[in-house]
């Protein structure tokens, strides 16, 4: 069986739908599942190997939001959808306006996904109803589970490889926390000083600078706390296990509680 996952979002929304694959992988464990991703988004994958078992850079499609398109690109990636001949391809990009009609140009044989009440719905036996206030995470692992993929846990994972670790014991931390320095421009020096003040490493990290996401995952994971109002450095966050605050008072609070 050959499976396809259309997710051509950030960091963040890759990391949500982790518990989903997880219950694919357990359920259809024979299976060969592609994602369908960001080409940026092509290492983060592949530290997915458990789960997946190829990945196939999406070029774009002009009206995604938030996605450049590469319109040379675009008929070529179609051909080579259509020639991988998946059994199932499952839109996980959102409510489908766009990607709805996007999955059937694919040509895999049988299509899943969500959809909004009286828009194009591919295949009304595999496809849910968009809910608009629901978890992302939830949503879906609801999909899958619709699928005949039981829920494995709601946790959230990115895995570590050995050069990760290394960059971290090289940094030489100890009694840390991160600060989100791309988050917080306007705070982080106020916070900063005030988490010094009180005997703490300030760290700084930024996701957007894109230098090594294996090490800062690193160095997330063994500080005691990372300030951030950023989403995709929260969830990084969440699947290292470390708590997460969004301001100083927060920050304050969650350290009190671990002392």
């Amino acid at each position: 069986m050959r499976i396809a996952l259309f997710r051509p979002l950030g960091l963040a929304s890759l990391l949500c739908a982790v518990p989903a694959l997880r219950a694919l992988d357990a359920a259809f464990p024979h299976a060969e599942i592609t994602l369908i991703g960001l080409a940026r988004l092509r290492d983060v994958a592949l530290r997915l190997h458990r789960y997946l078992d190829d990945f196939a850079a999406f070029p774009g499609f002009p009206g995604i939001p938030g996605v450049e398109c590469e319109l040379d690109a675009i008929p070529g990636f179609f051909e080579r959808m259509k020639q991988a001949r998946f059994d199932l391809a499952i839109q996980m990009h959102g409510a489908g306006e766009i990607a709805n009609p996007l999955m059937v140009l694919m040509g895999a044989e049988r299509n899943a996904g969500f959809y909004r009440p009286g828009r194009y719905c591919p295949d009304a036996q595999r496809y849910l109803e968009w809910r608009e206030e629901e978890d992302d995470v939830q949503r879906w692992v609801r999909l899958v589970e619709h699928l005949g993929a039981r829920a494995k846990g709601m946790f959230l994972e990115f895995p570590l490889e050995p050069e990760d670790w290394s960059e971290w014991r090289s940094l030489q931390l100890e009694h840390y926390v991160c600060l989100d320095r791309a988050a917080q421009p306007q705070r982080y020096a106020e916070v900063s000083d005030a988490l010094a003040a009180e005997g703490w490493n300030v760290v700084p990290i930024s996701l957007a600078e894109r230098r090594s996401l294996g090490g800062t995952a690193a160095v997330i994971a063994k500080a005691r706390l990372v300030v951030s109002n950023d989403p995709a450095t929260a969830l990084l966050a969440a699947a290292m296990r470390t708590p997460t605050a969004r301001t100083l008072n927060e920050a304050r609070e969650l350290l009190a509680r671990a002392a």
